[in-house]
């Protein structure tokens, strides 16, 4: 199967401007970090894993989020995934960015995988 194949989920991956050159600011003068998109309808596929581990006052439960995405595009840790459109048109989102890690193959890069970080 190919990777196409597999990436059967659609996201927008959004990015802030640098600070320096356009300054945005709150009601009360502190400055905010607003997202712009910068990639739409990228074919991703969101990875939902949940986790049991032994903790002191009893299993604990722990859900990781990975997004596979095709090689070679512009992300790094610090964007957003705004919005994933997952296979049955429901959504999944917002994510930040944690880390950006570049999968390999024999010569060339394969496809992206990010570890990724639920916005409360």
């Amino acid at each position: 199967m190919a990777l196409d194949d597999f990436l059967v989920h659609r996201c927008t991956i959004q990015r802030a401007p640098n600070a320096e050159e356009t300054p945005t600011r709150g009601s009360s003068g502190e400055a905010l970090k607003v997202f712009a998109d910068h990639i739409t309808l990228l074919p991703c596929r969101l990875v939902v894993q949940d986790e049991r581990m032994a903790s002191p006052s009893g299993f604990l439960f722990a859900t990781t989020y990975r997004l596979i995405i095709p090689a070679n595009r512009d992300v790094r840790a610090g964007d957003r995934v705004s919005e994933v459109v997952m296979d049955d048109l429901s959504t999944q989102g917002p994510f930040t960015i944690e880390s950006v890690i570049p999968r390999l193959a024999r010569s060339s890069q394969h496809h992206i995988t990010m570890r990724l970080e639920k916005v409360k």
